[in-house]
């Protein structure tokens, strides 16, 4: 009999072959189901939706050696020394391989990158040495880290504090862009990778700078995206692109940590060092879609 509910043929099959003597009221229908069976099923669909949710979120921090071999061999490849320490809350291998990967590959014009640390080393070196000849506007709000850096770089990081402020109806900690000593122009590439993340809404503030500071084609990479907070805020990224009717093409860089990839026509072959696919954001998968919707709903 068919259980109310079980549209699956894999569920027929298996409640047909495992039916005991047990009887079942349901809505004033009597059945004979196969609890066993029916358990089984239900344990298998369960691991099943795990494997999926891991195989997109995930840890997949065996592959930061791969990525660290990667890297350095680019590197050693522009004739560049090793000067970096990817531990703890800075940037990761992956995240390094994909700039070098993206800046050199594009040679993009112009450069925002929100939160400076090791990124900011690596783009002010492939300057330096003359492999990249494009500009860098670096923004950062911590006052220490904002020190230390600049002291190693020769590009002028700028400060500028976080303030409370609504975006999209949602207040976050943003950049108070009075400390800009000049306005912003429009940029090609943009790495967020700042300020500090949070539990909801992680990182908004680059909707500060998204859609309205983008050149016609361009690339953005949002790090940490195996976050939850992050991910909130990429529904936002991606439904502020749509808007403007642009045709985005995407990626999702899996290791230790993850990095999302949002890339217009022109930066589409950043994609292709790691790339499974890219595909225009409309025919995202569905069920990241209900995710992503359901993530954006209003905060209680």
């Amino acid at each position: 009999m068919r259980w109310p509910g079980a549209h699956s043929p894999e569920m027929e099959r298996v409640l047909s072959a495992g039916k005991t003597d047990r009887p079942v009221g349901l809505g004033g229908i009597k059945m004979t189901l196969g609890w066993k069976a029916v358990k089984a099923a239900v344990l298998r669909r369960v691991v099943t939706k795990y494997r999926h949710w891991a195989a997109e979120f995930g840890d997949h921090g065996y592959l930061e050696p791969i990525y660290q071999r990667l890297f350095l061999r680019e590197l050693a490849s522009h004739g560049l020394s090793d000067e970096y320490t990817p531990i703890q809350s800075a940037a990761n291998y992956s995240l390094l391989f994909i700039l070098l990967q993206s800046v050199v590959r594009a040679q993009p014009a112009e450069i925002l990158e929100l939160g400076c640390g090791e990124t900011t080393l690596l783009l002010d070196a492939l300057r330096r040495s003359g492999i990249w000849r494009g500009n860098l506007t670096s923004i950062e709000h911590d006052r220490f880290w904002h020190k230390e850096i600049s002291a190693r770089v020769e590009t002028d990081i700028v400060l500028a504090p976080l303030t409370q402020q609504t975006i999209r109806g949602i207040e976050v900690p943003a950049y108070d862009l009075s400390a800009l000593k000049k306005p912003l122009g429009t940029f090609d590439l943009v790495l967020i990778d700042g300020p500090n993340g949070t539990p909801r809404w992680s990182r908004l503030a680059c909707l500060q700078f998204i859609p309205d500071r983008l050149a016609r084609e361009f690339l953005i990479i949002l790090d940490d995206y195996e976050r939850p907070g992050e991910r909130e805020t990429a529904v936002l990224i991606r439904d502020s692109l749509e808007s403007k009717g642009l045709q985005i093409s995407e990626d999702c860089i899996r290791s230790n940590k993850h990095q999302l990839m949002l890339a217009t026509a022109a930066y589409r072959s950043c994609l292709y060092p790691t790339s499974r696919r890219a595909e225009p954001a409309e025919i995202r998968v569905a069920g990241l879609r209900r995710e992503q919707e359901r993530l954006a709903a209003p905060v209680s």
